[in-house]
């Protein structure tokens, strides 16, 4: 078969119709095709249907993807439902770059299958629960995917709809250690995920911010051998290099114009703050739905009952101070910024404090500042900002951590940050912020004190 001229594939990528590298390898028979506003056309089998139609699953449409962001961007009101379509498409897309995955239909299945799954686990107000688990439980083993791989092992309906396809799914969704280009298209720095969620919450904010050269980044993914015969590594050749630097780019702005808006932060951390006194002090949210537990079906029954407007359903009709909180955020009555400063430019002594902040030391900020303001205590909030570098370079003389994108040049593979490009710099670039909110009416007396109290650590 004849490769199409170059503008049909960019055609073909963007609108999300099968490319012609597709059509041969397609891994089931499809049944439904769904209408994205972002990637086109989504193809799905029978059993990703049965998959779709099973409540764990459809709980992601009461999920807002980026929380309370449409209360800064009002087209911001998409779901973790659709990012999950999302995810399973461009997964797909890429595996199908791939030589030893785009002829394997049953990698193929599994992939896209833990691609439509990799979000189960998000709890109400996405990232937002996270913050609520941390002051309610502060348990290390609670996060995303643990919660995603239990209901999946757990839940009878979806655990059917996988039927022999589960164990397989679950492993790519609980890789661990584990490494291979499958799991790196999964969940590693060049994934489907970021390539989805990018463009998805650009499009949906209407701002530019995150539409960098996805097509270009698609067509120059390579698969990396490591130094053990079955390790295996997403990588880019060098043609791709500037493109993954744009999107990397594009996550950064998008950090700082979006992700981290100042509104944004605001009612989530009322959100934050209500949900946290309903279950510590006002007594009326059950600690239970937060406090994960592994294998425990009625701690999993009990998480998977709420989404975003559940909660803040709960939350409000328990009143008390908790309710007032949630009711102002539904309300659009919103904390004001009272004191704000740049970590950067706090002395030595009062910067290594502020960076290495804890809860419980946020929390101690907060109650000098209300007592010395002569406010409650629950209305006053601490929160500390943090952007870093998106090409995640650390300082001179400091190894990159974590997981690194790799480049496939020759004699070997070079990591992203040891090519050309605007991150010569050895100065770590990152924005740290500090910040404090109240209501509108102390805002005046809670940044005199906020600013005492600051520059006195």
């Amino acid at each position: 078969m004849g490769a199409p001229a170059f503008t049909d594939l960019v055609r073909t990528f963007i609108k999300g119709a099968s490319p012609w590298w597709q059509r041969a390898t397609t891994p089931m028979t499809k049944e439904w095709v769904i209408r994205d506003p972002v990637h086109g056309y989504i193809e799905l089998s029978p059993q990703e249907v049965a998959v779709l139609d099973t409540r764990v699953v459809q709980r992601l449409r009461g999920i807002k993807q980026l929380a309370n962001t449409h209360l800064v961007f009002p087209g911001a009101t998409h779901t973790r439902f659709e990012h999950s379509l999302g995810t399973l498409a461009v997964a797909s897309r890429m595996a199908a770059r791939i030589p030893s995955l785009k002829g394997n239909a049953e990698a193929m299945a599994n992939l896209r299958l833990a691609g439509l799954l990799h979000d189960l686990g998000h709890g109400p107000f996405s990232h937002v629960s996270e913050d609520i688990v941390a002051r309610i439980v502060g348990s290390p083993k609670f996060n995303n995917v643990a919660i995603a791989v239990q209901a999946a092992r757990l839940d009878e309906p979806l655990r059917s709809a996988l039927g022999h396809r589960a164990d397989a799914v679950l492993d790519l969704m609980d890789r661990g250690e584990k490494q291979s280009v499958t799991y790196d298209i999964l969940d590693g720095p060049l994934d489907a995920d970021k390539l989805d969620y990018l463009v998805r919450d650009s499009h949906y904010c209407g701002v530019p911010y995150g539409n960098p050269d996805t097509i270009r980044v698609l067509y120059t993914l390579r698969e990396i051998r490591g130094r053990q015969p079955e390790e295996t590594y997403l990588g880019t050749s060098e043609k791709g290099v500037e493109a993954v630097q744009a999107l990397h780019i594009a996550r950064y702005n998008m950090h700082r114009v979006v992700y981290n808006h100042k509104v944004r932060r605001i009612a989530d951390a009322m959100v934050v703050r209500a949900t946290t006194l309903a279950v510590t002090e006002d007594k009326t949210l059950d600690r239970r739905y937060f406090d994960f537990r592994a294998g425990d079906e009625d701690f999993l029954k009990a998480y998977l009952s709420l989404d975003d407007r559940e909660l803040a359903r709960r939350v409000t009709e328990g009143g008390k101070t908790a309710g007032d909180i949630m009711r102002c955020v539904g309300d659009r009555r919103l904390f004001k910024a009272a004191f704000v400063t740049n970590v950067g430019d706090l002395p030595a002594l009062a910067k290594a404090k502020v960076l290495s902040l804890t809860i419980e030391q946020a929390m101690k900020l907060e109650e000098q500042i209300s007592d010395q303001a002569n406010v409650d205590r629950n209305y006053v909030i601490v929160d500390k900002q943090a952007v870093e570098n998106p090409t995640y370079r650390e300082p001179a003389g400091v190894p990159p951590r974590g997981r690194q994108i790799l480049v496939d040049t020759q004699p070997a593979p070079k990591s992203l940050d040891e090519m050309p490009g605007i991150w010569g710099t050895e100065r770590k670039f990152a924005v740290d912020k500090l910040w404090v909110f109240c209501r509108k009416e102390e805002r005046a007396t809670v940044a005199k004190s906020a600013a005492e109290v600051v520059s006195a650590l």
